[in-house]
This record gives C-alpha cells, structure tokens and sequence, in this order.
C-alpha cells in the first residue's frame, strides 16, 4: 500500500512530501523546495543538513542523516533510469499477455 505523501505514490493530487529511506523511516522528498521571503530553496539547504548531520552523527549504529539522503537521491535516479529504459525498449516495458 501507498501513502499519497510519498515520493513513489501514485495518487495524483499527491503533493509528494515525503520520501522513504527504510521501511518505516522516512526523510523530507529532497526534490522539495521551500519558500524563503520571495526566493525558492532546496529542503536540505532550509534545514542546513550540513549543520544536522555534524549534529546527529555518531555512534555504531546511527547512519549520517547526510548518507541517508543521498542513498534516497541515487534510489530515485536509479529508478528513473530503470523507468526510461523500459519505455525506451518495445512494448513500452509492458509485459505481453
């Protein structure tokens, strides 16, 4: 099941908020901007990442939040490959009947 909230969802009035790293642990869509005064900016550069992850990292076995986004990030590129391809190839990536 899908939560109209993910990245990956397929609902459409969707506003794609979140984007999951792990089951059950989710991280801002880091495709997201935010408004500051009249510009656009990038979620992770609103939240100053760079600060939180000097912030949050340590231990054996907390992952560097900065790791878990670019995990997600390379995630997501690897799938819109995946999703390029199979339309590029016959049959649009649809399996025959």
């Amino acid at each position: 099941m899908s939560w109209p909230g993910l990245v990956e969802s397929t609902y459409r009035p969707a506003r794609q908020l979140w984007a999951r790293s792990t089951h059950g642990c989710y991280v801002p869509n880091p495709a997201m901007l935010l408004r500051r005064g009249e510009d656009w900016v990038p979620v992770y550069e609103a939240m100053n990442l760079a600060w939180i992850d000097r912030g949050t990292a340590g231990g054996p076995y907390r992952a560097r939040p900065a790791a878990i986004i670019e995990r997600v990030v390379s995630e997501r590129e690897e799938m819109a490959r995946l999703r390029a391809g199979a339309a590029e190839s016959p049959g649009g990536g649809q399996r025959p009947r």
